[in-house]
């Protein structure tokens, strides 16, 4: 059991001592405590950050306090999260600057925010899968790769192992037996654009003269099928301002590298809210994904919309993502994840690849699978 010094914890040192509270792992009790009780405490030994174990008189005599939870498997991530409450709490004068709570559902505030930063994962997310083979296969067949496991460990004990270990995009998983929180409904018109990049939201390179719309930049390198100064197709160019999906979250899935720093710029200013971080396909960090081969587009597709869910708290339907190439074969798969695939670059080809890339005319939300023969 941990306490909280008011003498040592002054203004702007409270709300540090409450996440080391919070981190501690254990069971913990916030103390929010009341000079005048514990003033006789001032000269007891604290360490850095004001902590100090509490007597059993001391519990007894408590006055207010906000319980956070019973954190053990959850520790770290449900600790941050109660650190988060605290701080809201005292930002909106919820805690007033002695540290005595105002509102009396406060508590009831920390607990519920500690508690809906767990997840445990379900049937049909990647960690599920990942967590499900190495409970069941991986450790038996070399158990140095899952130190501190064994074939009794819980689902739990190996998805919060992924979760330390940042792998699978596998969150910190909630307490056995506890119901994991429903993720987010969809808001309305929640949906998902995703584009291939080369000769989708690119022209041939030194092609630009002969495909209206598409624009030249010298001095940028796209290194695809041999290289070339970098020519934006009209869909490049106008995927937000000529066509539905300026309505949606976007991201990327090339299975090429989409060139060097300023290539990706260039395709960054044309992708708002998509953020500037790339991420390989394993594990998923961010919706702009470089590296996936195509046979994999339709998983990397479903890792960005894990990503969303988890990383910003935005559940895409299925039925709402909608992925769009030029190359033959690379709408393979999204039908079988209720994904929306869509062939394009039709009217312009060079052999199984497009030729000027996307037009913002062959974006349209439609459902299903659709090729260009």
């Amino acid at each position: 059991l941990k306490r909280c010094s008011r003498t040592e914890v002054r203004e702007e040192r409270l709300l540090r001592a409450s996440l080391a509270c919070a981190m501690d792992g254990d069971a913990v009790e916030f103390g929010l405590l009341d000079s005048e009780e514990y003033a006789a405490n001032d000269a007891a030994e604290f360490d850095d950050d004001g902590l100090t174990e509490a007597q059993p008189e001391h519990s007894r005599r408590r006055r207010s306090f906000c319980r956070l939870a019973t954190l053990r498997t959850a520790g770290a991530l449900v600790g941050s999260a109660a650190f988060a409450a605290v701080a809201a709490a005292a930002m909106t004068g919820r805690i007033r600057p002695g540290g005595t709570v105002t509102s009396p559902s406060m508590a009831d505030l920390v607990v519920e925010e500690a508690v809906s930063t767990c997840h445990t994962a379900r049937a049909g997310e990647g960690c599920f899968d990942k967590v499900k083979w190495a409970r069941t296969e991986g450790i038996s067949k070399d158990a140095k790769l899952y130190p501190g496991l064994t074939l009794e460990s819980t689902f739990e004990d190996f998805q919060a192992f992924f979760h330390k270990a940042q792998y699978g995009g596998c969150q910190q998983p909630c307490a056995p037996g506890a119901p994991t929180p429903s993720p987010p409904a969809a808001a309305e018109g929640d949906c998902l654009c995703l584009f291939d990049v080369d000769r989708t939201l690119t022209t041939k390179q030194g092609k630009a003269g002969q495909c209206q719309g598409s624009q030249a930049h010298g001095g940028i390198f796209d290194p695809a099928f041999g290289g070339g100064d970098l020519v934006l197709s009209p869909l490049g160019l106008g995927l937000t301002s000529a066509t539905f999906c300026g309505q949606c979250h976007l991201g990327i899935v090339s299975q090429g590298g989409a060139g060097g720093p300023e290539m990706k710029q260039a395709l960054e200013q044309h992708l708002p809210g998509a953020g500037t971080d790339w991420s390989g396909p394993n594990p998923v960090t961010s919706p702009l994904i470089i590296g996936c081969a195509d046979a994999m587009k339709a998983q990397c597709a479903k890792g960005i919309v894990d990503w969303y869910r988890t990383s910003k708290g935005i559940n895409i339907p299925s039925s709402e993502v909608y992925f769009f190439d030029d190359h033959d074969g690379n709408t393979n798969g999204f039908g079988a994840m209720g994904f929306n695939a869509r062939q394009i670059s039709c009217g312009s080809r060079d052999g199984p690849y497009g030729f000027c890339g996307g037009q913002p005319g062959e974006v349209v939300r439609a459902k299903g699978i659709q090729n260009c023969r």
